[in-house]
């Protein structure tokens, strides 16, 4: 049994008790990474530290799995790494680099997805789910553009749906995951969403964005 499938019976109360958890470390992340674009520094590496952490547990995850699993361990890792650096204020990254590099791996994705090469652990649903997530990701780095609000709203409710999936347990082979990868996804999802709403309604552009 790998790391990632850990599948265990869990009483009414358990799955009571981690839905609370789940969505009080949720209600962190937005407070976090929203505060984080509009309050100040602190928060911002507050932030940092939340997806440092998401990226850690996907990180460790990708040993001893399937290549298949692994690949999709290490979207994860690319994006948790990207919003760490998206929230360390002394960092710019090149936005037009950054969005080459998550376009580069959201077309991989594609490609793997296509030609049945992620089809185990069932990541047949999860691959394309990743190749969304990735462009999510790329168009985070042209947040905010005019006339494109409805795009960022789009992706918000996206990654919101994603979070409340993971956190009630419902996400596709969410029973083959042990809890801290629900949680890591669940926060992953909520972070995102709300950085997208703050940066396209709360904020002026990231410098050299």
């Amino acid at each position: 049994m790998t790391r990632s499938t850990t599948v265990g019976k869990k009483t009414p109360g358990s799955h009571r008790i981690t839905r609370i958890g789940l969505g009080s470390l949720g209600a962190v992340a937005v407070l976090v990474v929203s505060s984080g674009h509009v309050l100040g520094t602190w928060a911002a590496l507050l932030a940092a530290l939340l997806f440092a952490a998401v990226l850690v547990v996907h990180l460790s995850h990708m040993r001893g799995v399937d290549r298949p699993l692994a690949v999709w361990h290490a979207g994860h890792v690319l994006m948790a790494a990207g919003m760490v650096l998206m929230n360390l204020p002394w960092l710019t990254i090149p936005s037009l680099l950054a969005q080459g590099v998550f376009l580069a791996c959201a077309l991989a994705g594609l490609v793997l997805a296509v030609s049945g090469r992620m089809r185990g652990h069932g990541l047949i649903t999860l691959a394309p789910m990743g190749v969304i997530d990735l462009l999510g990701m790329a168009f985070m780095y042209v947040v905010p553009t005019p006339g494109f609000a409805w795009l960022t709203v789009v992706f918000a409710a996206w990654f919101l749906a994603q979070a409340g999936w993971w956190a009630r347990g419902r996400g596709p082979t969410a029973a083959q995951h042990g809890a801290a990868v629900r949680v890591s996804l669940a926060v992953m999802g909520l972070g995102m969403a709300s950085m997208l709403v703050a940066m396209q309604f709360l904020m002026s552009p990231m410098p050299g964005m």
